[in-house]
């Protein structure tokens, strides 16, 4: 991922370089608590996840909560912030707890 200026980004996928217009950042955690991961919303309308992790510890340890959460995601709330303010766009995320 290549911030270009305001708005602006280019990702680079298995060798492959695309450009895209930035209307917003966004970060979710998914249903059930294991996915989390940051995007960029384009000019189109539509989600391009530049960042993603599965935390497969969540399926295995019973006493996980909502504190092993927070410790698990804040990486992505820091990264959509940063690449928000890079880009000089909106942040957004799916949770209270990621921003």
């Amino acid at each position: 991922m290549r911030v270009l200026g305001p708005g602006r980004i280019v990702l680079s996928t298995l060798g492959f370089e695309r450009e895209h217009a930035v209307r917003g950042v966004c970060a979710e955690v998914g249903r059930g608590w294991v996915v989390h991961r940051v995007g960029v919303r384009t000019s189109a309308g539509r989600a391009v996840w530049v960042a993603r992790r599965t935390e497969m510890g969540l399926l295995l340890d019973p006493t996980s909560d909502g504190l092993n959460l927070l410790a698990d995601a804040a990486w992505a709330s820091t990264l959509g912030h940063r690449l928000a303010e890079a880009l000089q766009v909106p942040y957004d995320a799916n949770d209270a707890a990621l921003e």
